[in-house]
């Protein structure tokens, strides 16, 4: 439905062209007209030891060479570089398929002799990670190793709460009860530079003329259908003065 925010403005009352958790009643009339089951998060609700194991990994996956420019074949026509590096992070022998494109996924869990994934139960709070002896020996570095076995780790903690907000939010508003999965098996990463260092943006004229975007909207074919989906967003070394870091 569209919201209420829009036909209520007047000329005097100017609605931003986007809402941010930082517009108060704005975007949480919003959410809840039109998107009742998204659920967002301030970063202070998350443990601390999530944003540090992260950003730990992050530089440890750019430091060994993981993030890198794709080609893709958006509509089926013509060849294009995607405007930022991304990486494939998940269960040992995940597949992400996007613009007739294959990615393999690099694993987040400890790996057996075959090559086979034994994902331990990992700590909930995320302050530690099991062993990456197996996966260094896949090639990868001490510290790229433990990266992506720390990423596996904040994942089951995103799984964790994600079912939390399924059942205490979502599943009382839906008759039928709940539907779908939240056991996330991967994840795409994407590292966009900053504008001052790499001119990567490009228009985006759908839904309303956005203005210029990195990574434009999308319909992901390869999603289970009722899926959930996870998004964690950090912006690292920027100078914002409107609280806009999340």
């Amino acid at each position: 439905p569209e919201w209420s925010g829009i036909s209520s403005s007047s000329s005097s009352t100017e609605i931003p062209r986007f809402l941010s958790p930082h517009n108060n009643n704005n975007f949480q009339t919003c959410q809840n007209e039109c998107y009742h089951n998204f659920h967002y998060e301030q970063p202070t609700e998350l443990p601390s030891t999530i944003h540090q194991s992260f950003s730990s990994a992050f530089h440890a996956l750019n430091d060994a060479g993981l993030f890198l420019y794709d080609v893709v074949q958006p509509g089926g026509k013509r060849l294009s570089k995607t405007f930022v590096t991304r990486t494939l992070i998940g269960a040992p022998g995940s597949t992400y398929r996007y613009l007739g494109l294959r990615l393999f996924s690099h694993p987040w869990c400890d790996v057996d002799e075959r090559g086979d994934g034994f994902c331990s139960s990992a700590p909930v709070g995320g302050g530690g990670s099991t062993s990456s002896r197996l996966v260094t020996c896949l090639g990868y570095s001490p510290s790229c190793a433990k990266a992506l076995i720390d990423l596996g780790t904040i994942n089951q903690l995103l799984i964790h709460r994600t079912n939390n907000v399924l059942t205490q939010k979502v599943a009382p508003t839906l008759p039928n009860g709940l539907t779908g999965s939240a056991d996330y098996s991967l994840t795409l990463i994407n590292r966009m530079e900053p504008t001052s260092m790499k001119r990567d943006l490009k228009m985006e004229n759908v839904h309303g003329g956005l203005g210029k975007t990195s990574v434009s909207w999308h319909k992901d074919s390869g999603l289970q259908d009722f899926s959930s989906i996870a998004v964690y967003h950090t912006l690292e070394g920027c100078a914002t003065t409107n609280n806009n870091n999340y």
